[in-house]
């Protein structure tokens, strides 16, 4: 089920009380992947996708979060912002990479 800018409210409250969900279960492969390799400044991602909460801190460091020590949870509109980038970064991702998460499910 990919995630749309206006579900951001609903991931925020998900993140928060199942912090050790995977992911994948409010992002779409492409999108998941593509963030992880972003983050991490790799190519290959990850064959097992980050829990929510991680995913959640990653898309607000793209919104302008700083994620230091006794920032709290990142808010609504720098959760928007990061899914704003979020989207084109995957995007690109997916045009780039267009069998990629089929091969990694099949040999990860």
């Amino acid at each position: 089920m990919p995630l749309l800018l206006g579900d951001y409210s609903g991931s925020r409250t998900l993140a928060r009380q199942n912090p050790e969900l995977p992911c994948d279960t409010i992002l779409e492969t492409h999108e998941w992947q593509s963030l992880y390799c972003h983050v991490h400044n790799v190519s290959l991602p990850s064959a097992q996708p980050p829990s929510i909460e991680q995913a959640v801190i990653w898309i607000a460091q793209l919104g302008g979060f700083l994620a230091r020590k006794h920032d709290g949870f990142p808010g609504v509109k720098t959760l928007w912002r990061g899914l704003a980038r979020l989207h084109d970064i995957a995007s690109t991702w997916k045009r780039l990479h267009p069998h990629f998460h089929i091969a990694l499910e099949t040999y990860g």
